[in-house]
């Protein structure tokens, strides 16, 4: 079988040439001299010569399966290159002659023993070994790097003997760089693992596995002939040997995902790497045999536990909640614990009972009240020694108990209570109150002598606040319970403190001093008595009307009768009066204000001051100076009512009286003489009218007639007319005047309107200007004509 080299350069039999015009070179086998000539007779019978065709054609040479270049190093890593390379003899201008070349061609390839190609593949392998490490291992591992410096170096060698040599170098087996997939197989998948922390054997399964070509150790992938199967045993083992050395058997069956990232890094730094190989994507399956896990519980659990203290009958209720964790499976299966929520219970139950038996109601909520408490610590750290025991992790919330202290400290203190108080004076029984109360407890030290099972504490509060008041409402005149109850709220009144306020005050002094209590608000509410209801009362409404006749008993009965009307109103209770107005008694407001109605109109009548007494004179007052010594002697009658009915009232406005008989009859007459004075005015006023009409008109007929005996007299025609016109003008100037003069007085006394119904200034002035200008006209005229 021919090689492709033969295309280039092959040998012949020198006697049996065949026809061709190649070039022909012969080599003398003994002095390995080189001859483009046909040696001649003598030489042939001296030397055995060797007969070469050399041809120009490219031949392009490949040797899949046949390695020229075979390298193993101690570890057993071995690699074979194949050179695939196309040949030729020809040169460019610049280089040597073609048969020069030729020549160095068949002098390099000859071999005594061997074909032109197997003296080329013995020539590649001396240049390989000319370039790179001498250690093969080096050389293994160096390959990629030096891959492109090898094929250089080839051409050039090649050159050097007159080849033209283009190589690519290739490894055997190059194919298997690439990723590979690890595929599921039932049979092969599923492999037995140990944990460092539980005996029995667990299963474990690769479902997939890729993995990729590491560039820096890629060679090895070649170097060591990779199979899929020995890369997956060597997955598995590794895989077991990691988990028995360094895996819990609760990270094995809850940490699927972080166990997965650490055999991932584990198998990439210590196996995969160096054999060529990166993990990037691992899954698997577990399959935890005869391992029995626990319930699936939720993470929190609340208990309520009843425990007993040495100095309480009763027990005290303390409510846990825990949340669980489960860290250590492998301490919980060796703890064997069948139920964890009745594990919890008990365990729980067992601790706080331990820890509060010798422990006093006081003690209990004065340590629990303080931050940290020492019963809580003790109890959660108990508990959670216990949990850590089966390898569960706790978060201990002890909620304070179900005792009074703290759920006055949680909801804060509120309350209303409505008693009746007994005043100073022992016959007022009904001072009827609502205390409202709010505040805030914090410190438990103030309440210690309080903390006591069998004491509630809002009970003593309550009983507190109920005493406080009692104590000082019956030191209070009922008059300044009922009446400053509240502080007053008129501008400028400055009064004693308000019984509402000292309330207050004392409370809270006593609240604060008792219990410590803080944010104290104290809201006394006077309520609605009868009473009080009573004088509310008599406060609402619009004022009430009184009418009083009198008639003086000192002039026998000869005095006329005088009627007298006014209205007043209840204002309050009289000083020192609350005492009376409660011993009085009506049915209705609308019966006490008629009563007192009455009891006015007397005093005023009859009263120390009464009208009676008074002159009818007087009582006929025309003028302010009598009528407000009457309305001063009637507001003294208002003494009778504070003395009777124990209220204070006041007078509204002034007093108001009617006409007497005589006087209504006098205003009858006086009405008759203003009703004819208002026709005669009437009268006059028409008349006034009429004449400042007839003026008007008179006025105007002058001043016309004054320009015509003024044009006459400048024609010398008529000087008696214009002395006439001029005593008219005269005239009418005086009755002008004197008729302004008497409008005026009119106007003041409401008979016309005033005077400028009639423009006199302006008549005057017609009537003396009126000839001036008539006259200037005429002169002008009469000059012009001359």
């Amino acid at each position: 079988m021919s090689h492709p080299l033969d295309n280039l350069i092959r040998q012949f039999d020198c006697e049996n040439l065949p026809p061709s015009s190649e070039t022909l070179v012969y080599v003398n086998a003994g002095t390995g001299e080189v001859l483009l000539r046909k040696p001649s007779l003598l030489e042939k019978m001296r030397y055995d010569f060797k007969c070469y065709i050399v041809t120009g054609n490219f031949a392009e040479v490949n040797v899949p399966d046949c390695p020229v270049y075979p390298v193993r190093d101690r570890a057993g890593r071995a690699i074979s290159l194949n050179v695939e390379y196309t040949a030729s003899c020809q040169s460019d201008a610049e280089m040597e002659g073609t048969a020069v070349r030729r020549l160095k061609v068949v002098k390099a390839l000859f071999k005594q023993h061997s074909v032109p190609a197997t003296a080329l593949e013995q020539l590649i392998k001396q240049w390989i070994q000319e370039v790179g490490p001498k250690e093969p291992g080096r050389f293994i591992d160096t390959y990629f790097s030096l891959k492109e410096q090898l094929e250089t170096h080839l051409s050039q060698k090649a050159a050097e003997i007159g080849l033209v040599l283009e190589v690519r170098l290739s490894l055997k087996n190059g194919d298997l760089i690439k990723p590979l997939q690890i595929p599921t197989l039932e049979t092969t998948g599923i492999f037995r693992v140990l944990v460092k922390d539980y005996d029995d054997e667990l299963s474990l399964k690769i479902k997939d596995a890729l993995l990729r070509v590491a560039e820096e150790t890629k060679i090895n992938i070649v170097a060591t002939n990779e199979k899929e199967a020995a890369i997956l045993e060597l997955l598995q083992n590794e895989i077991g040997i990691f988990l028995r050395e360094n895996t819990t058997v609760h990270e094995f069956c809850y940490h699927q995902d972080t166990l997965r990232d650490k055999l991932v890094d584990h198998l990439n730094r210590q196996v995969l790497l160096s054999s060529g190989r990166k993990m990037t994507s691992l899954a698997l399956e577990k399959n935890t045999g005869k391992l029995r896990l626990p319930e699936e519980f939720p993470p929190q659990f609340t208990y309520e536990i009843e425990c007993t203290i040495k100095d309480s009958r009763d027990p005290i209720g303390v409510k846990h909640t825990v949340l669980v964790n489960l860290d250590d499976l492998g301490k919980y299966t060796k703890a064997k614990i069948d139920n964890l929520d009745t594990w919890l219970n008990g365990t729980i139950k067992r601790i706080t009972q331990a820890t509060l038996l010798e422990k006093s109601y006081a003690d209990v909520v004065l340590d629990l009240n303080t931050e940290p408490s020492k019963i809580t610590q003790e109890i959660r750290y108990a508990v959670e020694q216990e949990a850590k025991s089966i390898g569960y992790s706790i978060k201990h919330l002890m909620v304070i108990p179900n005792l009074e202290p703290f759920d006055l400290k949680l909801q804060g203190i509120s309350f209303e209570q409505e008693e009746v108080f007994e005043t100073k004076d022992p016959r007022i029984k009904d001072a009827k109150l609502n205390i409202v109360v709010r505040a805030k407890i914090n410190n438990f030290e103030r309440i210690k002598a309080y903390l006591n099972p069998r004491i509630k504490i809002l009970d003593e509060i309550k009983r507190t606040v109920t005493e406080c008041a009692r104590f000082l409402i019956h030191g209070i005149d009922p008059e300044r319970f009922y009446l400053r109850f509240y502080p007053s709220d008129r501008p400028g009144e400055v009064s004693e403190v308000s019984v509402a306020d000292e309330l207050t005050m004392e409370i809270s002094q006593q609240l604060q001093e008792k219990f410590g209590l803080e944010n104290i608000e104290i809201i006394p509410k006077q309520q609605e008595s009868r009473l009080v209801k009573r004088y509310l009362d008599l406060l609402k409404g619009a004022p009430h009307d009184f009418k009083v006749i009198t008639s003086p008993i000192g002039e026998g009965g000869k005095g006329e009768a005088v009627e007298f009307t006014g209205s007043f109103r209840v204002v309050a209770i009289a000083e020192h009066g609350w005492g009376t107005f409660r011993q009085t008694n009506y049915e209705s407001p609308t019966d006490e204000i008629e009563a007192i109605k009455k009891t006015l109109q007397t005093a005023i009548k009859y009263g120390k001051s009464g009208l009676d007494l008074v002159p009818s004179s007087f009582l006929k007052y025309t003028n302010q100076e009598i009528r407000m010594k009457i309305e001063k002697a009637v507001k003294m009658s208002t003494e009778e009512i504070r003395n009777i009915y124990g209220l204070e009232i006041e007078i509204i406005g002034s007093l108001s009286r009617s006409l007497t008989k005589w006087e209504e009859t006098i205003f009858a007459k006086y009405q008759d003489g203003v009703e004819m004075q208002r026709e005669i005015q009437h009268f006059e006023k028409q008349e006034v009218e009429k004449l400042i009409r007839d003026l008007r008109v008179w006025s105007d007929t002058l001043a016309k007639d004054e320009q015509k005996l003024l044009k006459a007299y400048f024609d010398e025609e008529d000087d008696e007319g214009l002395k006439n016109l001029r005593q008219q003008k005269d005239n009418l100037r005086k009755q002008i005047e004197d008729l302004k003069k008497k409008l005026e007085s009119d106007t003041q006394l409401g008979m016309v309107s005033g005077p400028a119904a009639f423009d006199f200034d302006k008549h005057l002035k017609q009537i003396g200007d009126a000839g001036a200008s008539s006259r200037t006209d005429s002169l002008k005229e009469k000059e012009a004509g001359k």
